[in-house]
């Protein structure tokens, strides 16, 4: 950008694009920095703050007027829930929500693939949908264009559709913008890339900034091959490869290398330590989850003492179920954390779903159990809640008048059928083989009526699927349903105090991070936990190379965020259902060369670590 400014190149004619808005006033601020002035008439900002700029020149050669306003995801998901409703298509049993709806058509604007395509590989359990999804996207598409409205997607995919169907459009920007650069380019999805290639269409400056190792959003739509075949849509273009890496010690960043070079579509690199020799790697091999937990607690209380802040240790997994134990460890020690990008694993709506269950189970004057239960029944609304809540809490036994019959009536109809699945989940648990069985109690939750509820209410619904198969496992070592209750409230409750309660020292919180949030962080001391096949990588990522590679880009994201401090932790033993599982360690660990790393053997202790 400075280059390009010195070289008297108008600030007008370049046009700067990010990701964040926070991205973009740094580099802006960078800018003004080196030149020692803001370069006035400079385009800088993310993809769809340049695309709002281009809509509102020629927003009426496509048939929107200047003025159009912008939803946000609230004002987007209303306008959708309004759509459904009106077509009557909510009213189909488990038919996705306004949420899940957003993000099946988000993706598939993106991706720049159809309807059809996007729920036979993103959203197959939805599939039988298609047809009234179809019909639902094509209305909110027209209900936006008659309220001259456009939501964040409209803003990319309208300006797509400018500068390919208005040839005036697509001439003025391509003659305006003679010097294109783009940040972080490797999380560019199809719909950008399609932009970029028209806007670079006539002169062909185009300067983009990424690094294919890095390239993990594909459920973003983020498509790697806008990178690794750049060559192939600009045959012009030039490589430069930035090898210098100035975070990391030598012996994590040659681990990274190694690992990386598995991949088969990359620009090969070679990363090169500009900082001393340090540690090795560490591989910890634990008995299970449990005894993993117990030693990262160790470990990092261990780092502690020997000076390395909690606030400069990290523990990164790959999915947010896998962080459990630990959580529940953390607590047990008083050990302050924070979840980045998310909540704590019990303060979480879909375990509190399932929780609320177990709860009636012990107790069932808990009003509060009945209505969270309740309200996620069709037609059921507070008003419907307090005429039942009633009735019910002034029997002698709740459970009993709720089982009974006739205890549907004076509620709506279409609630009826969610209701009588109820009674007979409940029927169910009550049977004597559930007694105080926590585990087998949300087994049955979830395979009844709560798995489909899930995945369409939320759009990472096989996610918190896989989070509530967790906290069955947990629930398998819990003296009884009443017990694990009471653990579960006690952990939820502990909200990371000072850690040696002295006051006198600014709190240090330990941070716990699923990989993809840590992205572009880093910490001293790294620990990768859960390395176990089915685990990190995902077994779906098995199945396809694609896939495995995406996962391996994971993984050498996760290395590559420690400084100093790398520890590969495999539980070896897996907590099931159907009994204990022998887990294989990682593929990507097997990978590595056992000279790149050492390896220890923890014990099942509460001793020292190591």
């Amino acid at each position: 950008m400075a280059f390009l400014l010195s070289q008297f190149i108008p600030p007008d004619r370049i046009l700067l694009l990010t990701f964040t808005n926070k991205a973009a006033r740094e580099m802006l601020r960078r800018v003004e920095l080196l030149l020692g002035r803001y370069p006035t008439g400079l385009v800088g900002g993310t993809f769809h703050h340049a695309g709002n700029l281009a809509l509102r020149r020629y927003a009426d050669r496509i048939g929107y007027r200047r003025n159009f306003t912008i939803l946000d995801r609230s004002d987007s998901k209303d306008c959708l829930a309004e759509v459904v409703g009106e077509m009557r298509l909510g009213k189909e049993r488990y038919f996705p929500k306004a949420d899940v709806l957003q993000g099946i058509i988000s993706f598939s604007v993106n991706s720049c693939q159809d309807l059809a395509a996007v729920l036979d590989r993103q959203y197959p359990y939805l599939a039988r949908f298609q047809s009234e999804i179809e019909r639902a996207a094509a209305a909110y598409q027209a209900r936006k264009l008659a309220a001259n409205s456009m939501d964040y997607d409209d803003l990319l995919s309208q300006w797509n559709r400018l500068l390919v169907y208005c040839p005036e459009a697509r001439d003025y920007f391509q003659d305006r913008f003679r010097s294109i650069l783009v940040d972080e380019y490797q999380d560019t999805n199809r719909l950008q890339f399609e932009i970029l290639k028209s806007l670079a269409g006539r002169h062909g400056n185009l300067m983009v900034v990424g690094d294919d190792a890095q390239s993990i959003y594909s459920f973003r739509a983020a498509e790697v091959r806008n990178t690794l075949d750049f060559k192939k849509f600009f045959p012009g273009a030039r490589i430069a490869r930035l090898e210098t890496n100035y975070r990391s010690v030598p012996e994590i960043l040659e681990l990274a290398n190694r690992s990386i070079a598995h991949n088969q579509n990359q620009f090969p690199k070679e990363l090169k330590s500009t900082r001393p020799a340090g540690p090795r790697p560490v591989l910890v091999v634990t008995q299970n989850a449990f005894s993993e937990a117990r030693f990262v607690a160790q470990r990092l209380l261990e780092l502690r003492e020997e000076g390395t802040a909690l606030s400069d240790i990290a523990v990164l997994f790959r999915a947010r179920y896998q962080v459990t134990e630990l959580e529940l460890e953390l607590a047990a020690r008083g050990i302050p954390y924070l979840i980045r990008g998310g909540i704590r694993f019990y303060e979480q709506a879909h375990i509190k779903d399932v929780l609320a269950y177990l709860k009636l189970l012990v107790n069932d004057r808990d009003e509060l159990a009945w209505r969270r239960i309740l309200l996620q029944l069709d037609g059921i609304g507070p008003g419907y809640f307090r005429r039942f809540w009633s009735r019910v809490s002034a029997a002698p036994v709740p459970m009993e008048t709720f089982l009974e019959p006739d205890s549907s009536s004076g509620l709506p109809f279409r609630s009826r059928p969610g209701f009588a699945g109820l009674q007979k989940l409940f029927r169910e648990l009550r049977r004597d083989e559930y007694a105080g069985q926590p585990a087998a109690q949300i087994k049955a939750v979830l395979e009844g009526d709560y798995r489909s509820y899930c995945l369409s209410n939320y759009t990472d619904g096989p996610e918190r699927l896989r989070e509530i198969e967790e906290l069955a496992r947990i629930a398998l070592q819990a003296e009884n349903t009443e017990r694990f209750l009471a653990e579960t409230v006690m952990g939820e409750n502990f909200k990371g105090e000072s850690f040696d309660g002295n006051g006198g020292e600014e709190q240090e919180m330990l941070t716990l991070s699923t990989i993809h949030q840590a992205k572009g962080l880093e910490w001293k001391a790294v620990f990768i936990i859960s390395l176990a096949d089915g685990r990190f990588p995902f077994a779906r990522a098995l199945e396809e190379p694609e896939g495995l590679e995406e996962e391996r880009r994971l993984f050498y994201v996760a290395i590559t965020r420690a400084k100093q401090y790398l520890y590969l932790m495999q539980p070896v033993i897996e907590y099931g259902w159907e009994g204990n599982q022998v887990q294989r360690l990682s593929t990507f660990v097997q990978e590595l060369p056992e000279s790149d790393y050492e390896t220890w053997l923890a014990g099942d202790s509460n001793g020292s670590a190591g």
